[in-house]
């Protein structure tokens, strides 16, 4: 709605209608998918195109001091892109090679698996409209952590099913994490909470307000 104000429609003739959620089916579940891809420990996972607005940058910048407090904590961060080398080096400098995995590009049902298997999930991006991949994160019971960017905010309501930070804020981002590792009733309050938001975002839902709206035109 922002975006589309920003081009000069008035917003009193903008009317939001969210896409529709068909879930995200995982036949695995938590332990078979961490047998699966050798995952053990804490596992946090963030997914996306490696570009700059995505943030991996930054996350993998903050993953030593989450490796202090959990030394057991590994990082998978699912796609690709033209960050791809840059992110290797990063990783390296840092003495990372042992906590932090670029999966590549995977397919979609092994992504699924991987949000299965996490502690948590973490999306810093500078950009963003009505992330599906929030969507599936949060149905799979992973807890989540995200900017306060774009739609992320209408379906992360923070504190409540999930905790929002500003993008590339270094700090915020590792104060949520190890606040959300460190904090086994609120991370299992969030994992709880996760289904029922995504359930939230039905396609009768969308067809409802889609159909309401045009009789109004």
């Amino acid at each position: 709605k922002r975006l589309v104000s920003g081009w000069g429609v008035p917003e009193s003739r903008i009317h939001v209608v969210y896409n529709a959620f068909k879930g995200a089916p995982s036949a695995l579940s938590r332990d078979a998918a961490r047998s699966k891809y050798g995952l053990r420990g804490t596992v946090i996972v963030s997914a996306g195109r490696l570009v700059p607005w995505k943030g991996f940058a930054t996350l993998i910048t903050v993953m030593p001091d989450i490796v202090r407090a959990h030394p057991d904590a590994i990082l998978c961060i699912a796609g690709d892109g033209e960050e791809r080398e840059a992110l290797e080096l990063h990783i390296q400098a840092l003495g990372l090679g042992a906590h932090v995995r670029l999966l590549g590009r995977r397919p979609h049902a092994d992504v699924l698996e991987y949000l299965r298997a996490a502690d948590l999930f973490v999306l810093n991006t500078g950009y963003e409209g009505f992330s599906h991949q929030i969507l599936e994160a949060l149905a799979l019971g992973a807890p989540v952590i995200t900017t306060a960017i774009g739609g992320n905010p209408e379906i992360i309501r923070d504190g409540e099913n999930g905790l929002l930070v500003n993008y590339e804020d270094r700090e915020a981002l590792k104060k949520a994490m190890t606040r959300l590792l460190g904090d086994d009733a609120l991370r299992a309050g969030f994992m709880n909470k996760g289904p029922e938001t995504a359930r939230h975002f039905t396609e009768e839902r969308m067809l409802s307000e889609l159909e309401a709206l045009l009789k109004k035109i």
